[in-house]
Formats: structure tokens, C-alpha cells, sequence
């Protein structure tokens, strides 16, 4: 049994939506111990979301996009909070779902990766380096080609690398 517990956020602001500093967007976040987002998940031999939550169709979607053909999952939500008052429950929602099916199945993708398959941090990454970080988070936009999320901890965004207080457990 896996569980994926992760944080809430504050989203404070963009850095530069027009690009005119050279990248596309980045933001300013703060992750939170709480409210959580908690599930548990196993491999199955059938697909299945439990747990009374308004975000189970979006973890339904994100495992689905991960999922190997033919392989099932059971996701067990165990804490969530309300979606639409700030703090990022959908991204969280998601991530969660495609973390748990990357996990379980060994896919080897980076939390960016899992952002990228599940529709997530296209715009400012502060929920998906909440995830991955658990600290005040810092992303430094996307580059418009490329449309790739990168995090900056402190040093240079591609070789980013902060300590976890929460993620996995």
C-alpha cells in the first residue's frame, strides 16, 4: 500500500506573464502542512476511486492517464478540502492520482513528467513544486517552446534539489 499525502498553497503572483524578461509566466507560492490532500493506492485488478470526495473525477482522469493498458489501481481518498478557495486542491488532486499509478508501476517520471500528462502547472508550477519541495516555492516559468515547468530552490532551475518535509510516505 502506497499513501501520497500532500500540501496545500498560496498562489501570490506571476512574475512575468508577457515574457518580456524572457520566460513565459513564473510565480511566487507558499506551500501549508494543512489542509491536505491524503490518499492510499494499490495495484488491482480492476479500476476503482473510493472515498466520498468532489475531486474523484479528477483523480479518475490523471490515473487514467498514467495507467498502463490492461493494469488497474484502487485509490482511497482519505483527506481532502474544498476545491475553489485558493489553496490548489485540484493540482494536488492530480498529482496525488498520477504519482500513485507512477509509483506503483515503476514508470520513472519526474513529478514535472506526471504534471505534464495530467494537465497541471502550465502556468505557474507553484502546486507542482509544492509536491515536490514542501517549502516556499520559487518556479521560474516556462519556456514558450518548450512549455517545460523548472523550479528554482536556490540554484539553477534544471539542477534544483530541496529537502522534502512532506510528499511520500
Amino acid at each position: 500500500m502506497l499513501t501520497i499525502t500532500t500540501p496545500s498553497r498560496l498562489h501570490l503572483t506571476l512574475i512575468d506573464m508577457n515574457a518580456s524578461i524572457g520566460r513565459v509566466d513564473g510565480s511566487i507560492g507558499l506551500t501549508l502542512d494543512e489542509p491536505v490532500i491524503k490518499i492510499s493506492a494499490r495495484k488491482s485488478d480492476i479500476f476503482e476511486i473510493i472515498g466520498k470526495s468532489e475531486h474523484s473525477e479528477r483523480m479518475n482522469k490523471s490515473a487514467k492517464a498514467l495507467l498502463p493498458d490492461g493494469e488497474g489501481i484502487r485509490i482511497s481518498i482519505e483527506e481532502d478540502y474544498p476545491s475553489h478557495i485558493g489553496l490548489g486542491s485540484g493540482t494536488q488532486a492530480a498529482l496525488a492520482a498520477g504519482m500513485a499509478v507512477n509509483e506503483l508501476y515503476d514508470l520513472g517520471l519526474s513529478i514535472y513528467e506526471v504534471a505534464v500528462k495530467v494537465g497541471r502547472g502550465g502556468t505557474s508550477g507553484i502546486g507542482v513544486a509544492a509536491l515536490k519541495t514542501a517549502v516556499s516555492s520559487l518556479t521560474a516559468g516556462t519556456n514558450s517552446a518548450r512549455k517545460s515547468i523548472s523550479s528554482i530552490c536556490g540554484k539553477q532551475a534544471s539542477s534544483c534539489a530541496c529537502s522534502c518535509k512532506k510528499g511520500f510516505s
